[in-house]
């Protein structure tokens, strides 16, 4: 999860959709619209006048502006731009950044499921959690990151993996993991 001081490239692939989205494909000091093509992301605040690499420097841009605006206006008038720049668009880049990073993690993880043919069905519950360990591995997901994944606890997916068996949790793993567990009950 990134925040408005992330440390982030220019050419992040999340980050300029986010902004692109968050700002509605619009530059942000002439309001003119852009294709998705043709934009930059421009540093509010220069780099090389102290200016940071993070979401909170940086607005959507046209390429033709952002090479004659260079370093033409004061620290002051900059500032503003920032704060503008924090009240109008910050929060949602960091939102769309988010939301677009776990969602593309997510399809990853589906698709590195599918090609690798781990999905079982299984009737017994402890197969289940030692595919559901051996796909996160395999995925190279840390626990947390798994347990962000699917909005549980991370001690639940210690737990799970050790053996402890969350009902709740196993189901929202597995879902997420592409594993279909059938239950079967037998009527006596």
């Amino acid at each position: 999860m990134v925040n408005d001081l992330t440390n982030i490239k220019t050419s992040d692939v999340y980050l300029r959709k986010s902004i692109y989205k968050a700002h509605n494909g619009k530059c942000f000091y002439t309001g003119e619209k852009l294709s998705n093509d043709y934009f930059e992301i421009d540093h509010i605040i220069p780099v090389k006048n102290g200016g940071q690499n993070n979401i909170l420097n940086y607005v959507l841009c046209s390429s033709s502006l952002n090479r004659r605006k260079k370093d033409k206006y004061k620290n002051d008038v900059l500032e503003k731009f920032v704060l503008l720049n924090k009240l109008m668009f910050v929060d949602k880049v960091v939102f769309e950044y988010n939301k677009t990073s776990k969602e593309t993690t997510i399809l990853k993880l589906k698709d590195k499921i599918k090609t690798k043919n781990c999905l079982l069905e299984k009737f017994g519950y402890y197969d289940v959690l030692i595919e559901v360990a051996m796909i996160r591995k395999e995925a190279g997901l840390s626990q947390s990151k798994l347990a962000d994944l699917i909005n549980v606890d991370r001690r639940k997916i210690i737990d799970l993996e050790a053996g402890k068996i969350d009902f709740e949790t196993l189901l929202k793993a597995s879902d997420l993991l592409g594993i279909k567990i059938i239950c079967k009950f037998e009527i006596e």
